[in-house]
């Protein structure tokens, strides 16, 4: 047998022995660990008693580093306290003392002897009766590994009666030490038998691997020796068991049984079933692909030992452990073919895998397993592990980055403090697991302070070492008597060999199930010997064309029809963080819109195939968190990650709705309204999404086609009290066939203390027109704000109720001057004839503002009664009546006012001046256009800018000329409205002038050229207009802007976009607008991007090109709503 001494076996032998030799060679090995002098260890170690210092000096620098030595810190202590050279102080940490101080400080915990002191005092540990060894275990911190120095002692024990190799030292190395009389079957082994002894301190197992010579094959006196040993070795753990029970959570009932073979009988120990393992007991295939270890697959579970014993060591002695590692490396599996198998059977193990609310699951988990009841359902963890009364609970949490992605801290907060209540306490027995993702791991920093444990009992799972690979590789196979070629197995491990000299276990499961897959399956269930050969490998590709292919290699055993669902399935069962998520089959159906028999039959196959497995009934998820890498960086494009991060985002925010009536808010909307046609929900979340675009101003229309109708009226029902001015204009735009389910709703906001949202109350109750309103509206005709009670006088005028003319008839006399100005107004919109008189009477109130606005309303109603006392106004004393009656005396539109509004053209005020270019446009037709072109030389610009609007009305085409000579007027405005109104006339004429105007040095004629081109229309406008996106001067870009936005044509949509980085706010504000103009789809995620523009006009001009573009997309749909 091939021995290999290790630096932790070499000196126990040499401290038991006092052997010189295996010192050298403990020392040698420090060599090559510490990078010491060998020649300076041979020298100290000649010096005799002397080089005590030299051990001293290496184990306090290998001390804090020591479990990556191989030696525990137990070990450590028990060697120290063995050492019978001279004064052994410093390494305890203490002052020079006597030289015989190490002899009382041992001397003091009990009858230690120092003739043999390693192995009396490791026996002495195994019986228990050093009292006050936890003292010492508290003092140097080495109580994680005590109580498998029990185990090694009772390994010891067998050790020296059967007079055997330990630990793989052969009996020639031993010197001869026998503790007992009836020594039958050594003496007998002595002569009669080739024997082996390898003893496994992880697993607890003693392998005696007994062969007789030739004579004594299948004799009597064999199976008599074989016997004895049994019986022996069964005795010696009966003497530990119930230390071992008591103290160390991984202790099972340990079994004996005698394992017969062709040429070897040996008696095995074994602590895992209580039985020997058989094929019975087997899963049908050696390897587990891409699906983690089940507890029942603890059999073919190779490769962990140390981890096992280091994890168990940990949890016996604490109540928390922290096992962190990269996807992939084990976690899920380590916890359940590892760990829950060796631990106690008096323990009861609880797995469960994280949610967003762990501390409900595990609550719930303890109730359903321990079978208890509580009357308080809002107990914390504490709590309900009180109620399990003597029943010992493991919690193993797995998948724990869960927590973190999903949870909102309230939650996380109350898990961490009743997780520290739990391991903090020495109440109750609990201890907890938890397995998470190493890039989640540092996460747990935010809790440090509230639970430091969290740091101090974690530890990392690393992957494989090549001696584990080959253990994971050949452990499983010789159980199904599959040998590898030798080179074949030397060559596997060489190419999945990482730079790190790791190896990940994914990649020997893929690469080893593949190879199996070759075999003869029949041969594999029977367990008949099967080679798996190097030619095979090479065939395949080796492990670079084995891994690269094995995801599509699955998918081809699929039928055509069925492997494009099928990777559909996979590519839904993945998360934006490359992890794999549960998924149901209803889920999958709405999706993928696929026959139920036919999906059926894909999620068995898949479940087979190890791609998939099946949780909890209908729901089903990736077998790996691998396999969700590979599929995500195989299969997924960018856009398939943007909508897995999308759904999240909804089932986040979805989860905050359901638990705290929490709305989603702006950072979450952009992408979901960007991929809305692209994602798959429930009605429910329709819902949180609709009422969420009501409340913030999103863009409401998809989420409220999408949900039927009597449920919308619901939702708007409840949101209609919350909504701001835009929510409002949505709501009735969406109740327009049913405006009066909400009309009682509606009123209700009139109290609401912000003006603008009376005032946009008023304005839609005046647009549903309905009766219901009018009462309501006419006890806020006082309202503080002139607005609103402009908007509720308008809205009564539109409903047109007689209540509403008699309020305001009563009002025209009240005091308040403002009051009357206002129910003049309010009449004036109603148009009724009756109101004549009464306003009449009021043309002489001695508030001019009154004046004026009677003047108005009469000219509103239009009545030939009001002709004669208007006419008499344009000699009022105030301008603001003259110009009120002369714009009254148009809108009455009678030939007998044309002579009235000429007489006023020449009014000192320019106001009234302005009044008569835009009555003459409304009643004379061509008479008026000789006294406008007249005019059209005011000295005032503003007139001339009114006349030559008017002259653009009246559409004359022997007004162009003089239009065109006003294109070089002195001020910009009159040369604005000039442009714009030839652009009205459609003649050729006009197009150079106002295309040339676009080049003009003052940026005033540009932008005026803009405005015109606007009203042109054709190709040579819209070119000229994109021209102007790049003009120096913000205003002309604007108006480009504008008006390529009302032109409607799409081919802007592009221009507009590219310059959405415009450095002035006002400019990207236009874009935006125009973009909603437009109304292009294409638009929406450019307008998305500005919602996150630092400028608040921005992004409100976005918010408001999304509802546009929103409502022209879907509201035509509302006739087929939530179908």
């Amino acid at each position: 047998m091939l021995i290999e001494l290790d630096s932790k076996n070499t000196l126990r032998w040499a401290l038991r022995y006092k052997s010189e030799k295996l010192y050298l060679r403990f020392f040698s090995l420090l060599v090559e660990y510490e990078k010491i002098s060998h020649d300076d260890m041979i020298y100290q170690c000649d010096r005799g008693s002397k080089h005590c210092e030299l051990v001293e000096n290496i184990l306090n620098r290998i001390i804090p580093n020591i479990t990556k030595r191989g030696m525990s810190a137990a070990e450590c202590f028990c060697l120290l306290s063995a050492i019978w050279f001279h004064d052994i102080s410093p390494v305890f940490k203490k002052k020079s003392r006597p030289k015989d101080h190490h002899y009382e400080y041992l001397n003091s915990y009990g009858d230690w002897s120092l003739d043999e002191p390693f192995a009396y005092a490791i026996k002495q540990i195994c019986c228990g009766t050093i009292a006050e060894f936890p003292k010492i275990e508290d003092e140097y911190q080495i109580g994680d590994e005590t109580i498998r120095l029990r185990f090694l002692a009772c390994l010891l024990r067998l050790s020296n009666w059967l007079d055997l190799g330990y630990w793989g030292i052969p009996h020639e190395m031993l010197a001869p030490w026998k503790t007992t009389e009836e020594d039958i079957a050594a003496t007998l082994l002595k002569d009669k038998f080739t024997y082996e002894v390898n003893i496994d301190s992880v697993y607890w197992t003693i392998d005696v691997s007994l062969t007789p010579n030739p004579e004594l094959f299948g004799t009597v006196l064999a199976e008599k020796i074989y016997e004895k040993i049994g019986m022996r070795i069964k005795k010696e753990f009966d003497l530990v068991k119930a230390i071992f029970k008591s103290q160390y959570l991984g202790y099972q009932e340990i079994a004996v049984e005698m394992r017969t073979g062709d040429k070897s009988k040996r008696p095995i120990i074994q602590p895992s079933m209580g039985k020997t393992i058989s094929s019975r007991s087997l899963p049908p295939t050696p390897y587990k692909f891409l699906d983690y270890y089940e507890i029942n697959d603890t059999a073919i579970y190779f490769g962990r030992k140390k981890e096992i014993s280091r994890f168990l060591g940990h949890i016996s002695n604490n109540k928390l452990l922290v096992i962190y590692g990269e996807s992939g490396v084990g976690k899920t599996s380590l916890m359940k073919a590892g760990l829950i198998p060796r631990i106690d059977t008096t323990i009861i193990p609880i797995y469960i895998r994280c949610t967003d609310n762990p501390c409900a699951v595990v609550k719930s988990a303890i109730i359903d397993q321990c079978k208890i009841s509580l009357d308080n359902p809002e107990a914390t963890l504490l709590e309900v592990f009180k109620h399990t009364e003597t029943k010992k609970c493991m919690i193993f949490i797995d998948q724990f980055e869960e927590f973190f992605k999903r949870s909102e801290r309230k939650v996380k907060d109350q898990f961490i403090n009743e997780l520290m209540e739990c391991v903090c306490t020495s109440t109750v027995d609990a201890r907890f697991v938890i397995g998470i993702r190493r890039d989640f791991f540092v996460e747990l920093g935010s809790y440090r302070e509230e639970l430091p444990e969290l740091f101090s009992s974690a530890w990392e799972l690393l992957k494989l070492t090549e001696f584990e690979a080959r253990q994971s590789i050949s452990g499983p196979s010789r159980l199904f008597n599959i040998e590898y070629d030798p080179e074949l197995l030397d060559e596997l491990v060489k190419d999945i060999t990482e730079e790190s000299n790791l190896i990940h276990p994914i990649h020997v499961q893929i690469l080893c199930n593949r190879l199996v897959e070759t075999l003869d399956k029949s041969a594999l269930k029977d367990k008949l010997p099967q080679r798996i050969s190097y030619q095979t490998y090479k065939e395949l590709g080796g492990a670079q064309g084995i891994i690269s292919d094995y995801l599509e290699a699955s998918l081809e055993q699929f039928p055509a029809g069925k492997k494009e669902y099928a990777r559909d399935i996979l590519k839904m069962m993945t998360t934006s963080y490359e992890i794999k998520t549960l998924v149901t089959s209803e889920d999958i159906l709405m999706t993928l819109k696929i026959n139920p028999d036919i999906l059926k039959e894909i999620l068995s196959a898949m479940v087979e195939h190890r791609l998939l497995r099946r949780i909890r009934g209908k729901s089903y998820e990736l077998t790996s968190d691998y396999l969700a890498k590979s599929i995500t960086e195989k299969w997924l494009t960018d856009k398939d990650m943007d909508i897995k991060t999308t759904m999240e985002n909804i089932h986040v925010a979805f989860e905050d709705w359901k638990q705290h009536r929490w709305l989603m808010n702006i950072p979450r909307f952009g992408k979901i309204y960007l991929y809305r046609e692209d994602i798959t929900i429930e009605q429910e979340a329709f819902e949180l999404l609709l009422r969420s675009s009501l409340k913030f101003s999103f863009p409401a229309w998809y989420w409220a086609i999408n949900i039927p109708r009597e449920r919308v009226v619901v939702i708007i029902t409840e949101m209609i009290q919350q909504v701001d001015v835009e929510g409002l204009q949505t709501i009735v735009e969406m109740m327009d066939k049913d405006s009066s389910r909400i009309v009682g709703h509606l009123m209700c906001r009139l109290e609401d203390p912000n003006p603008l949202i009376r005032e946009k109350t008023a304005e839609l109750l005046g647009k549903i027109k309905n009766n219901k309103a009018i009462d309501a509206l006419l006890s806020h005709l006082n309202d503080i704000d002139w607005r609103v009670a402009r908007a509720i006088g308008i809205a009564l005028g539109k409903i047109g109720d007689i209540r509403a003319f008699k309020a305001f008839l009563t009002r025209l006399d009240d005091p308040d001057w403002r009051i009357r100005k206002a129910s003049a107004s309010a009449m004036g919109m109603l148009k009724d004839t009756e109101a004549i008189d009464p306003l009449l009477a009021r043309l002489n109130d001695p508030e001019n503002e009154v004046r004026r606005a009677v003047a108005i309303a009469l000219g509103n109603i239009g009545d030939v009664r009001a002709f004669k006392p208007l006419q008499r106004r344009l000699n009022d004393s105030d301008s603001d009546v003259r110009e009120a009656a002369v714009i009254a005396l148009g809108n009455l539109g009678n030939i007998e006012s044309f002579d009235s509004i000429i007489s006023k053209s020449s009014d000192p005020d320019w106001r009234v001046r302005e009044a008569v270019a835009i009555a003459l446009s409304k009643v004379g037709e061509a008479r008026s256009l000789d006294p406008l072109l007249e005019m059209l030389s005011d000295s005032d610009s503003d007139v001339r800018k009114a006349v030559a609007k008017a002259l653009g009305l009246l559409g004359i085409k022997k007004a162009i000329e003089p239009l065109l000579d006003k294109l070089n007027d002195s001020d910009w405005w009159v040369r604005e409205a000039a442009a714009n109104a030839l652009s009205g006339f459609g003649d050729p004429r006009t197009l150079a002038p106002l295309l040339a105007g676009l080049n003009d040095p003052d940026w005033r004629v540009r932008e005026a050229a803009a405005n015109a081109l606007e009203n042109m229309g054709g190709q040579n406008a819209f070119d000229a207009l994109l021209q102007g996106l790049d003009d120096l001067d913000w205003r002309v870009r604007k108006a480009s802007i504008d008006a390529l936005g009302r032109l409607g044509n799409f081919k802007a949509v592009e221009p507009l976009v590219a310059k959405f980085s415009d450095s002035d706010s006002t400019v990207r504000a236009s874009i935006a607008t125009a973009l909603g103009n437009l109304g292009d789809p294409n638009a929406i995620e450019h307008l998305l991007h500005g919602i996150d523009d630092t400028v608040e006009d921005v992004q409100i001009a976005c918010l408001s090109a999304l509802r546009a573009i929103d409502r022209k997309l879907y509201k035509r749909s509302s006739d087929k709503w939530g179908k």
